[in-house]
């Protein structure tokens, strides 16, 4: 153990003051994920010398105006990486002989699922860490790949590998197809976007079992009329409904594609709520619904009651897909999820497999969602078929 005494002289602040400037407090990477950063580099580039004594967490969180949780949990992931070591009496130090990394994995991924992803990012990096690699952290805009080479970028930073979460668009298809030919070794993550001419393995929900269990879900619980606001037209969402009801009594006027699904506040600018109205107002028949994208789903509930639907009572709502958002609603919304401890570890995993000379893995690795029920969906009774002939003799009175 370093003898901290011996080993420090006086804490020099001045050399932690340009970190103020470099952090983005307008990215979605978290702060203390950013500080952590910044502190390792100057570890790994010797501005800390081993042994050298760090600002403890309120003198570093006033020299750079964040809060002392933050600080303290820049710290702690120091401390998991080997790189500093705290003791109550002395403080916080740069720990001699600490291993920095010097292999480093991006994970890119669209804005729009920014809390989302950062909570698979988080197991993506413990998996990484175990295997000294570091990880950078990368939210894209729809512009991206109209500004860099997605190769050039991966070049640029220094990227052993990456995972890529997909976005629909023909520039980005050309990206992927490019870093492929070059031989890059990459993982895509949540999107089977161009799955047609790419070859990387795919980490992704079983969206097909994904739609069956909400469907089977909703039958067991009495529902016999249960429609699909699907994000677009000849998704797997629409072709397992589609089989479903061909074995049973479906109607085609209970599909519609939105041909949308991105963040709630891109939702405002649709005609959400008029296509909503209009949908339930096309389909009085209704006792439940299955909503892929989470905006859509929050506007059957509130277009609902405006129509004369009350939820749950005379009205189900089951998303196929859950966000942060959906539990707070009124009612709160029951939902499929897909476990992201089982996405990133495995789409690391994967990487680090091909990393490790597997360069011939391709395919699709899929992964189950599972239900977790809140309130929107009501238990309705089933009929006989006694009573239901009895209901058609006198006219349902």
């Amino acid at each position: 153990m370093v003898d901290h005494v011996k080993c420090v002289r006086t804490m020099d602040t001045s050399k932690y003051k340009p970190l103020a400037s470099l952090l983005d407090r307008e990215s979605p990477v978290p702060l203390y994920y950013q500080l952590a950063q910044h502190l390792e580099a100057m570890i790994s580039n010797g501005v800390l010398q081993p042994g050298e004594l760090i600002p403890g967490d309120q003198k570093m969180g006033a020299l750079l105006c964040l809060n002392t949780w933050t600080v303290r949990k820049a710290f702690a992931r120091l401390v998991s990486r080997g790189l500093v070591e705290r003791t109550r009496k002395t403080g916080t130090f740069v720990k001699g002989g600490g291993h920095v990394h010097s292999k480093t994995v991006g994970f890119f991924y669209f804005v729009e699922a920014e809390i989302q992803m950062l909570r698979r990012a988080e197991f993506i990096q413990r998996c990484l860490s175990a295997h000294n690699f570091d990880l950078k952290i990368v939210a894209y805009g729809e512009d991206y790949f109209q500004k860099v080479s997605l190769l050039e970028e991966f070049r640029r930073m220094g990227l052993t590998g990456a995972i890529v979460v997909p976005y629909l668009s023909q520039r980005c298809r050309e990206a992927l197809l490019e870093v492929e030919r070059a031989g890059f070794p990459y993982v895509r993550l949540g999107r089977s976007f161009f799955s047609e001419v790419l070859r990387a393995p795919l980490v992704r929900g079983n969206d097909r079992r994904c739609l069956n269990s909400a469907l089977k879900y909703l039958w067991a619980k009495g529902h016999r009329a249960i429609g699909l606001i699907h994000a677009y037209r000849g998704d797997e969402a629409e072709q397992e409904y589609t089989k479903f009801w061909a074995r049973r009594r479906g109607k085609e006027k209970w599909r519609m594609s939105v041909e949308f699904s991105g963040l709630p506040e891109q939702w405002k600018a649709l005609p959400g709520p008029q296509m909503i109205r209009g949908y339930l107002h096309q389909n009085p028949e209704l006792t439940a619904v299955l909503v892929s994208p989470s905006a859509a789903a929050v506007e059957v509930l509130r277009q609902g009651p405006v129509m004369g639907r009350n939820i749950p009572r005379d009205l189900s709502v089951l998303c196929l897909g859950d966000w942060d958002g959906l539990e707070a609603t009124a009612p709160p919304i029951t939902a499929m999820r897909l476990s992201d401890r089982e996405m990133g570890e495995t789409a690391a995993g994967l990487l680090l497999k091909i990393l490790s000379g597997q360069k011939e893995l391709s395919g699709t690795v899929l992964i189950d969602w599972h239900l977790v029920e809140r309130g929107s969906v009501a238990e309705l009774k089933v009929k006989s078929k006694t009573e239901e002939l009895v209901s058609s003799v006198s006219g349902g009175g």
